[in-house]
This record gives structure tokens, sequence and C-alpha cells, in this order.
């Protein structure tokens, strides 16, 4: 499966994009449309070609990884909330994650619910409540529970 454009503006509108590294909320450096790494470091600056051209190359591996982490079809909006989450969270943690579970057992409701699981951060090693990630995951269940329920497995 593929994310939409709309789940690719999902992402987008969550990551925001700078082309000059920044370090992050728990003082990881990030650069374009929230790229981190070993390469990433203070002083780095992209055109935005080198930024949009990183997001399609990390979108496209998160799409490989969400797809054969699915045991149970999803919608594409399903699908969407799930590339979103996974392009913040990173793929192990989707993979061993909650919402993945519950969905794959087809409990939706709770595999929405388990978005919320992902509002914090670690920050100097303290799991601390984060108000953008809230409204990043409010956002994905959103997203999540916006079309019919698939059926095929």
């Amino acid at each position: 499966m593929k994310t939409s454009v709309e789940g690719l503006q999902a992402i987008q509108k969550s990551e925001g994009c700078k082309l000059k590294a920044y370090p992050d909320i728990k003082g990881v450096w990030t650069i374009g449309w929230g790229q981190t790494g070993e390469d990433i470091k203070e002083g780095l600056e992209w055109t935005q070609e080198q930024a949009d051209a990183a997001r399609d190359t990390h979108v496209a591996g998160v799409e490989k990884a969400v797809s054969s982490a699915l045991k149970r079809a999803a919608t594409q909006a399903q699908f969407d909330a799930f590339m979103s989450l996974t392009f913040n969270i990173g793929v192990y943690a989707f993979q061993t994650s909650t919402v993945l579970r519950q969905h794959n057992a087809g409990n939706f409701r709770d595999a929405a619910a388990a978005f919320q699981m992902w509002n914090k951060v670690t920050i100097n090693g303290q799991l601390t409540y984060s108000e953008g990630l809230n409204a990043r995951r409010l956002r994905e269940k959103a997203l999540y529970l916006s079309a019919p329920v698939a059926v095929a497995a």
C-alpha cells in the first residue's frame, strides 16, 4: 500500500520542514521533514530538494515496513495514520506497538485509543508528556477512524 496525498500532507503538517539542522525536543539533531541520523549535525543546511528527496526515501521505507507488519487489511485512512505514527516513532516501535497489535486483532477502537500511548518523549531519562505529540496523536487517531473499517485480510 502507498501513502495517499492526504497521508503525506498529515506527515508534513506534523513534521514541518526546516532546512537548517536544529535540536529537537530530545536534543537530537534534525533537518528537513524530521530526518535524523549520524550525518545530521549542527550547521548542516539542505536545499528544499534535498529535504524532499530524504522525505520520499524515508516514506518509501516506512511504507514497506508498515505494509509488512499488517496482518489485517487497512483502509487508506488507517494506513496513512500508521504512516504518520511510524514516521515519527520508528519502525521497531510501530512493529511492537499496541496500535498495531490491536489493529491486527480487529480491535479497531482499541487500536485508535492506543495512539495516545505515544504522546510522551524521553528527556534526560524521564518520560515527559508533550502537548505537540498529543496533538499529533489526536490527529492520527481521527484519521485512523475517518473511514469505514476494512474487512478483508
